[in-house]
């Protein structure tokens, strides 16, 4: 699944309060627990009781010592920064991405060459870089990102390419940080050569927007759209790509050509 979208938007209003049997009716062995954790964490629709238990049958698996840690570590770095960064509580947001940070330094730890714990840290650091505002997180943020990148560019669609080109849109240029739209437009371009998805046309087209390269933009924006299926942009992608589109036309830029 394309997992890492960075700028979604937290929708719970209220404290979230875990599910008195959130730890209820789990499998008993690693394999079904596994299954039940990335089919919950896969599922676009998963709301919190449901990425919530995922986290509980990861600690089901961790307290009968079932299999190897790092297969642990890396999805409970998944679960909890996907959980945190859909709360609006802000204690509750930052106490799950730091359980993401720290079960994703210690999947880095068991397998360094794999590159399910580098991407999984780096998503929880830019979560965490998000919340806080503070510049000097964005070092270790693009280390972990470049070497999920260097490990396995396709890995969740082209993930590593969608996280880095989107900390180089979204950070504040040179001097201040790293920020670049060109370096942005040539890993999201990338990230569209290896895994076409409707989201990383979506992104493309965003960091296009900004580049002000407005034709190639409403192209991207054009075929995010035209995707269908399950891989569609969901209702909050497509209001967002429909409202870029109409700024490309105001501006004078349809069907790619002034």
């Amino acid at each position: 699944m394309a997992m890492i979208y960075l700028v979604g938007c937290a929708s719970a209003q209220a404290p979230f309060v875990p599910a008195a049997d959130r730890g209820e009716g789990l499998p008993e062995d690693l394999d079904g627990l596994l299954a039940l954790v990335d089919q919950l964490q896969s599922d676009r629709g998963a709301n919190h009781a449901d990425l919530d238990r995922s986290l509980a049958a990861i600690e089901a698996a961790q307290g009968r010592g079932l299999g190897a840690p790092f297969e642990l570590h890396w999805r409970e770095a998944r679960g909890a920064s996907l959980l945190g960064r859909a709360l609006s509580d802000a204690k509750q947001r930052q106490t799950f991405i730091a359980r993401a940070l720290q079960a994703g330094r210690l999947a880095v730890e068991a397998e360094p060459e794999r590159v399910e714990g580098h991407y999984f840290l780096a998503v929880a650091l830019a979560f965490d870089a998000e919340n806080s505002q503070e510049l000097e997180r964005i070092a270790p943020l693009v280390e972990q990102a470049e070497r999920a990148l260097s490990l396995g560019e396709a890995y969740d669609e082209a993930g590593p390419l969608r996280l880095l080109g989107k900390i180089y849109l979204e950070a504040p240029e040179w001097p201040t940080s790293i920020g670049d739209k060109e370096r942005a437009v040539e890993l999201l371009a990338r990230a569209v050569e290896v895994s076409p998805t409707a989201m990383n046309h979506y992104f493309l087209g965003e960091a296009l927007y900004h580049d002000e390269q407005l034709s190639e933009s409403y192209a991207s924006f054009t075929a995010a759209l035209a995707k269908s299926g399950r891989g569609r942009l969901e209702k909050p992608w497509r209001a967002l790509a429909e409202e870029y589109l109409e700024e490309i036309g105001l501006a004078g830029y349809r069907g790619g050509a002034p």
